[in-house]
């Protein structure tokens, strides 16, 4: 294919194949391409988090990505039957997610209940508030 390519799709589709495979395509099959990926450009998300996390010589790529959904009922079956959910590594993150979130929850409200001087239990002590504090302090 020669001259410039407009097209973000073709110019995602080019980017990833060799120049002398890119000059064979006709327009009809560049189209048939098109369709057949559904013409998937990068989209724009609500929420697009991507990074990488190095650990020791390998690095793990993170991607958060939310927003409308608008894929047909019958791609998001398909979607499920090719990417479950629930794998052993999903449940160990979402696991670690829910504790990290549940912890942080319960110091918000903890310090919360302490500066408010809340007894939520009178005449228990169900911490050590004052070891807390001299270690804070």
């Amino acid at each position: 294919m020669s001259g410039e390519i407009e097209d973000p799709f073709h110019a995602l589709f080019f980017s990833r194949i060799g120049k002398d495979v890119a000059r064979s395509f006709s327009p009809a099959q560049l189209d048939a391409v098109k369709r057949a990926f559904g013409a998937r450009s990068p989209s724009i998300h609500t929420v697009d988090l991507r990074f990488s996390l190095p650990l020791g010589r390998r690095a793990w790529y993170v991607v958060l990505l939310a927003g409308r959904e608008r894929r047909s009922s019958d791609r998001g079956l398909l979607e499920r039957l090719f990417r479950p959910l629930w794998t052993a590594a999903n449940v160990v993150v979402t696991a670690a997610f829910v504790l990290l979130f549940a912890v942080a929850l319960a110091s918000v409200l903890y310090v919360g209940k302490r500066a408010l001087g809340i007894d939520v239990f009178p005449g228990i002590d169900m911490l050590p508030d004052r070891s807390i504090e001299r270690v804070l302090n």
